[in-house]
């Protein structure tokens, strides 16, 4: 057998190997970046909310998610201890978030993004004005139930005091 024939014989077993294995790597860093990139869509569509469930669920992988990535991590820092210090005014906490987001979409290669671009979020009047009677309605309610609790007990001790 000639060197020739020895090295095809080689090409033949490694290179559907080899292609497997590529094709694994391609998979694996397509996933990651469609994490990324999920993250990114949770946090702008959910840009007119303050706090959300899926909102949380999103800042609470991006260490996770962005592992790899110092500049996304240090900028979620510094976002997070913005969320953390209550002192701080609500337009310093915007800021630290836009910096975040705009480093997440750096990291996903969306590089002509702006921050204006950031910055434009729609909410329709009716929308924003829904969610405010519905807070209000919560508000009440737990107004009448603080009310219904307070009654109650009021009624329980004057019973004691009778008896």
């Amino acid at each position: 057998m000639e060197t020739k024939d020895i090295i095809n014989i080689i090409a033949i077993v490694l290179s559907p190997i080899i292609a497997v294995l590529v094709t694994i790597y391609l998979q694996n860093r397509s996933d990651k970046k469609k994490e990324k990139i999920a993250i990114i869509k949770s946090l702008l569509s959910t840009g007119h909310y303050l706090y959300s469930d899926e909102i949380i669920r999103s800042y609470n992988l991006i260490d996770i998610v962005f592992k790899d990535n110092k500049d996304v991590r240090e900028k979620w820092k510094l976002y997070y201890e913005a969320l953390c210090n209550e002192s701080l005014q609500y337009q310093v906490r915007l800021d630290k978030k836009l910096d975040l987001i705009l480093a997440m979409c750096k990291a996903v290669n969306y590089k002509n993004i702006t921050a204006q671009d950031l910055q434009r979020v729609y909410v329709p009047k009716g929308f924003a004005e829904d969610g405010e009677k519905q807070r209000k309605f919560v508000d009440m309610q737990y107004q009448g139930m603080e009310l219904l609790t307070h009654v109650l007990q009021k009624q329980a001790g004057e019973m004691e005091n009778r008896q």
